[in-house]
C-alpha cells in the first residue's frame, strides 16, 4: 500500500493538471520547458503547483481501498486461490472501509 500511495503522490506532483492544460492548448509553442519556464516568470513558482492539494486529497480514498483490499485478503487467504465471490466480498467491505474512513 505504501507503493501505491508514493505512486500516486508521484503522478499527482508529477503530472501537473495546469502544465498539460497549457501545454495542449497550445499557449506554450515551445514545449513542456517552454511552458514551465513562462509560467515561472509570469506567475511564479507557486503556479506549477496549483491544484496539488486537491489532487493528494482526492487520491487517498483508493489508497485506503487498496490497502484495506490487500489486508483483508492477506488475512484471508494463505494460498493463491482467489473465488469470484471472496473477491467481491473483500472488494465490498474495503470500499465501505475507504468511504467511512
Amino acid at each position: 500500500a505504501r507503493a501505491r500511495s508514493k505512486s500516486g503522490d508521484s503522478a499527482s506532483v508529477g503530472g501537473s493538471p495546469v502544465i498539460g492544460r497549457r501545454c495542449t492548448q497550445g499557449l506554450s509553442g515551445t514545449g513542456v520547458f517552454g511552458t514551465v519556464f513562462r509560467m515561472w516568470v509570469a506567475e511564479g513558482p507557486a503556479a506549477l503547483w496549483r491544484g496539488l492539494g486537491s489532487s493528494l486529497w482526492l487520491v487517498t480514498n483508493p489508497v485506503i481501498q487498496f490497502f484495506a483490499y490487500d489486508l483483508l485478503k492477506a488475512v484471508r487467504l494463505k494460498s493463491a486461490d482467489v473465488s469470484a465471490v471472496d473477491a467481491f466480498v473483500m472488494g465490498a467491505v474495503a470500499k465501505a472501509l475507504a468511504t467511512v474512513a
